[in-house]
């Protein structure tokens, strides 16, 4: 048995590897017993050793299905069983509870912050105080759910008067910027949906935090910067404040962030002054990083050509 790095470097995993020799254990799949023990084993480097990626003799690396190892079929069983006419329609990975790891939200047609497949949802920071919230519509609700730490959060619609109502129809989607460019991020939604149409536009006059914008440019093709990694941290690196991958899609019209030429996100930052950013382009890969940045600024980041690289036609 050695270790080695992950083969495939794309995955760019900090997880530890091991590739199994061929003459180590005598197994074929056909023998039962020795497949049992395969699995054993497979489950004591995992638990032991903290190795999650073994390479057995005669097996390319593939993909594993840990749907019910890690709980998650478990879960979706007991909410049929609670709701069974739940409509699962909308699978989502989002950092909700702000530690840099993706975590996977469900939505469905029907009733309830869950059922969004009329409409989106999407992360930001409307109070600045450095903790995701959600913004979520769908049939026929808009809710704003503050982000309180550690994943959990709540809905503060009636706190900060803005109405729980959304037309949810096909071609449309969340309305939100910095309309009066004050650093905070105001929401237009609407207030009637039978009849003639009505909105509110309600500006944002929550307590003044630090904040930061992030524009991003890819390379010819993909400009927008898709799949672009996000890090915010602290300005000695010590702990990682703000984790987004860059997503750009549409349902149709249903747009799921503020729309500018140039891909922007915002990060409210609280009571930092000074952080540090990296940016992993898509699917180049590169790394560019930009130390010292101030907060209440607007930063450009634009993926460079190295010199193998010529710009597409």
């Amino acid at each position: 048995m050695s270790e080695s790095s992950w083969p495939n470097e794309s995955w760019r995993t900090r997880r530890k590897y091991v590739r199994i020799r061929k003459d180590t254990f005598p197994w074929s799949d056909s023998n039962r017993s020795l497949y049992r023990l395969k699995c054993i084993l497979q489950l004591a480097f995992v638990l032991v050793f903290g190795i999650q990626r073994v390479a057995w003799p005669g097996v390319e690396p593939s993909f594993t299905d840990i749907t019910k190892i890690s709980g998650i079929t478990r879960l979706v069983d007991d909410h049929y069983a609670s709701y069974p006419k739940w409509w699962l329609s909308g699978l989502h990975l989002v950092d909700l509870d702000g530690d840099g790891d993706l975590d996977l939200f469900l939505s469905a047609h029907g009733k309830g912050v869950s059922s969004a497949s009329w409409g989106i949802a999407v992360t930001t920071d409307f109070d600045n105080d450095c903790v995701a919230d959600v913004l979520v519509n769908g049939k026929h609700f808009l809710k704003i759910l503050r982000g309180t730490g550690g994943g959990s959060f709540e809905c503060v619609n009636s706190l900060w008067g803005i109405a729980d109502i959304s037309a949810a129809s096909i071609d449309d989607g969340l309305c939100f910027g910095d309309i009066d460019a004050d650093g905070d991020l105001d929401i237009i939604g609407y207030t009637s949906i039978s009849g003639q149409r009505r909105f509110a536009v309600y500006r944002n006059d929550l307590p003044a935090r630090n904040w930061l914008r992030i524009r991003l440019i890819g390379l010819p093709g993909n400009r927008g910067a898709a799949g672009a990694k996000i890090r915010i941290y602290t300005h000695d690196e010590s702990r990682l404040l703000w984790y987004e991958q860059v997503t750009i899609y549409d349902s149709q019209a249903a747009a799921s962030y503020y729309s500018l030429p140039i891909t922007e996100r915002h990060f409210g930052l609280d009571k930092w002054k000074i952080v540090n950013i990296s940016i992993e382009f898509y699917p180049s890969q590169r790394l560019i990083w930009r130390r010292g940045v101030p907060a209440n600024s607007v930063v450009v980041i634009a993926e460079q050509l190295t010199s193998r690289q010529t710009p597409s036609p």
